[in-house]
């Protein structure tokens, strides 16, 4: 990794106030640039609860909430253009909760949902998928999606 890519990593995740320690990482250009997205990522993400296939029946089918989810990948330039819309739409309604599902890490739960194309936002009430939106989409779309 070239200095200027391990500098983009250390800043970044003291911005994020990362609590990994790490001597040295080795990675190139490519991994360096996921990694500083991931934890730009997190840093606006704190709301947000993240799911894997052992945790999502829990946290979004048995919610006593409605569910907002967003399938997502570090790689997408999309989902994270859509990432700061669903931080804001969580921390404006409170009434519901916000998960997301990085498909990469999960993709048995990718495949039983037929997620074809990321960012894709299904919106779950009473445990049963009653919208979703697929695409990066402006907020008054989410929104709009959440008011179902």
């Amino acid at each position: 990794m070239t200095t200027y890519h391990a500098r983009a990593v250390a800043e970044a995740m003291r911005e994020c106030h990362h609590p990994v320690q790490f001597e040295m990482l080795h990675c190139g250009r490519k991994q360096a640039g996921h990694l500083v997205a991931l934890l730009k990522r997190k840093r606006f993400n704190m709301a947000a609860i993240e799911v894997t296939e052992q945790t999502f029946e829990e946290e979004v089918l048995k919610s006593d909430k409605p569910v907002l989810v967003d399938f997502w990948a570090v790689w997408c330039g999309p989902c994270n253009m859509l990432a700061p819309t669903v931080d804001m739409v969580s921390e404006e309604h409170p009434e519901i909760k916000v998960c997301k599902v990085n498909t990469d890490e999960q993709p048995g739960l990718a495949m039983k949902y037929g997620i074809t194309a990321i960012p894709a936002l299904y919106f779950f009430k009473g445990g049963e998928l009653a919208g979703k939106s697929i695409g990066a989409v402006p907020k008054s779309q989410v929104e709009a999606l959440i008011a179902k």
